[in-house]
């Protein structure tokens, strides 16, 4: 008699379990957020046609970053860069960077200061959101880093 006693009790679980809580898997209109994953991509096209590039140092003593990048959009001031890490929620950084020189840009990580080491995501886009470079950087504690700034998702497009 316990067993099958055993069985109701989970399968009464079970059912509670699957009312209360929300599947986030299941979309209703899977085709219209499949369109929306090309919209991104043609932010990344666009960065790939105007040649944009850039490379970065995140120097954790000064908490901040510079940007260098290869042909600069001419009208734009202040760039977004964006640092996330994958799995990890609520822990995303944004950083504004301003424009000293033609191709150079500086931003800060205050006031939450330093990058916790491990691999970041990193996104760069201007502020109209018309194109965006994307890469990853490993962040190695508390030492100098450098990165470079490219469309991972046209690499691997191209391939």
């Amino acid at each position: 008699m316990t067993g099958p006693a055993i069985v109701v009790v989970a399968g009464i679980s079970t059912a509670i379990i699957a009312v209360r809580t929300h599947d986030g898997l299941v979309v209703d209109d899977y085709y219209k957020q499949g369109l929306s994953v090309n919209k991104d991509l043609s932010r990344d096209f666009a960065a790939k046609a105007a040649g944009y590039k850039a490379t970065g140092l995140i120097d954790a003593g000064l908490e901040r970053v510079v940007l260098t990048m290869q042909s600069a959009p001419a009208h734009v001031k202040e760039l977004k860069l964006t640092f996330a890490r994958a799995g990890v929620g609520g822990k995303d950084r944004h950083v504004l960077l301003q424009q000293s020189n033609q191709n150079t840009f500086i931003g800060t990580l205050a006031p939450a200061g330093a990058l916790e080491p491990g691999k970041w995501y990193v996104t760069l886009d201007d502020e109209s959101r018309h194109w965006r470079l994307i890469s990853s950087v490993v962040i190695r504690g508390a030492i100098p880093t450098t990165f470079s700034l490219g469309s991972e998702a046209l690499k691997a497009a191209d391939d």
